[in-house]
């Protein structure tokens, strides 16, 4: 995988976060084992494991992985979908 994507990250109400990207189109994203993410006031917050903030939603994102079926309970997030973006572990995220 090393398909780049560019866009914004965001959630939608059940707490699923995206990325809508630079060309409009939405992929539900599945981060790298480890990372976790958590409500902090307003924004949700991507976590790396040792708990360091790598992404909150609003940032724009450059995100480097490719195009997955769904699996399991991820498939939840967005049922609509066929695919998600898996992410690989470089990224990079500003606000």
């Amino acid at each position: 995988m090393g398909l780049p994507l560019s866009g914004t990250l965001a959630a939608d109400a059940t707490g699923c976060l995206y990325v809508t990207s630079d060309d409009g189109e939405r992929y539900t994203v599945l981060w790298p084992q480890g990372f976790s993410a958590e409500r902090r006031g307003t924004a949700l917050v991507v976590l790396e494991a040792d708990r360091r903030v790598v992404a909150r939603t609003g940032d724009h994102v450059r995100l480097s992985g490719g195009v997955t079926p769904p699996s399991g309970a991820l498939g939840s997030c967005d049922p609509s979908r066929t695919d998600f973006y898996e992410i690989n572990k470089d990224f990079s995220s500003g606000g």
